[in-house]
């Protein structure tokens, strides 16, 4: 577990890395640059540690924030490429969520994310409680892909506009 990882697990007030942190970070993972900064938005520390595992592995740097407060916290410091979140965090809608989100930082792309990843602690956790999932968990290659989708038609977006 990273520096990050820990600072934004300890405390929903806790201070978001700066770039130079980050940087030394994806150094010391011997990561040259990040594909992307996303802000993560989920109020279930295991929803958040299953996503953050999908989406660190292929390069992006994490930013993780469990509720409102925290995830504007991460944008006064940190400018992220997208932001995912989940319906609902903390009781509120998460498009009221982003709505707000992107009020603080223009242009903010949001991909909000209802399913579930296939992981064995979200397995094991609605075996335990008896739940059933639907639709289906997606696997991590479709959060992927998806995250990438989303990431290509924003920067296809920016570079028409500057052009």
């Amino acid at each position: 577990m990273d520096k990050r990882t820990k600072a934004s697990e300890t405390s929903p007030a806790s201070v978001a890395p700066s770039p130079k942190q980050l940087t030394e970070s994806a150094t010391a993972n011997k990561q040259l640059s990040p594909t992307a900064t996303i802000l993560l938005v989920d109020s279930d520390p295991v929803m958040r540690a299953v996503f953050r595992d999908a989406l660190q592995s292929p390069g992006f740097w994490i930013l993780e924030a469990g509720d409102l407060g925290a995830a504007v916290d991460r944008l006064d410091d940190v400018h992220p490429d997208l932001l995912i979140i989940r319906p609902y965090i903390s009781g509120m809608p998460g498009r009221t969520a982003a709505n707000y989100l992107q009020t603080r930082q223009h242009g903010l792309p949001v991909l909000i994310v209802g399913g579930f990843v296939e992981d064995e602690r979200l397995i094991n956790q609605s075996a335990v409680e008896d739940f059933f999932t639907f639709p289906q968990a997606f696997s991590r290659s479709a959060l992927l892909a998806k995250v990438k989708d989303v990431l290509a038609e924003v920067k296809g977006h920016r570079a028409t506009r500057t052009a």
